[in-house]
């Protein structure tokens, strides 16, 4: 159980099914994926074909209250995943971009030259993810959110996110709040940089 790492296992398991060129997946990795984008609105366990994916590695010595938490994030981690890399020609994990960070980029795509990015629907959407009290209703807006992160091919770290799925259940809510919040609003360095060069001129 020490060496047990749901972060490390949700990302070993992605890269291990999209391998080093996720445009030339392996068979059973097509239908892994596959069967994997079945079973997003579908409950943990209720689909043998993916226990192998999602169940297995989860130390049995857990309470049952941390095993059914474990099992809940990873498994809507790794559906969610599987959606979001669906005819992907490179990987939608990503170790150096988190979900907030994420969010930020596809607002500011969505806000253009024309729209503050607060004042997207994206925008909206994640501020009604992070609000919402129920983690049911947090999942529905975060499927809107990935279907439009595919359509413009952009990653986020699924091992981070598994984290805050498993914090989302706990007494922790606040705690992903605030790291969603901090991740979306951040300005990293390459734009300070860019922003004071901008300024010294």
């Amino acid at each position: 159980m020490a060496d047990y790492n749901r972060r490390f296992l949700v990302v070993g398991r992605i890269k291990r099914l999209i391998g080093a060129n996720p445009a030339q997946l392996s068979p059973s990795a097509t239908a892994m994926l596959a069967q994997l984008r079945h079973g997003i609105a579908r409950e943990p366990g209720s689909l043998p074909e993916i226990w192998s994916i999602t169940l297995d590695g989860i130390p049995e010595e857990f309470s049952q209250t941390r095993r059914e938490r474990e099992e809940q994030a990873i498994h809507r981690a790794l559906t969610q995943f599987a959606t979001h890399q669906q005819s992907r020609s490179t990987s939608m994990h990503s170790d150096d971009l988190r979900f907030g960070a994420a969010i930020r980029r596809l607002a500011e795509l969505q806000a253009g030259a024309t729209m503050d990015h607060h004042e997207t629907p994206t925008y909206r959407r994640f501020i009604a993810m992070a609000a919402t009290t129920q983690v049911t209703a947090a999942l529905t807006h975060a499927r809107g959110l990935i279907s439009q992160l595919r359509t413009h091919e952009i990653p986020f770290d699924y091992g981070r996110y598994t984290d805050d799925l498993y914090d989302l259940q706990t007494g922790r809510a606040d705690d992903v709040r605030r790291r969603w919040g901090r991740d979306y609003h951040r300005i990293h360095d390459d734009r300070q940089t860019a922003t004071a060069e901008g300024e010294a001129q």
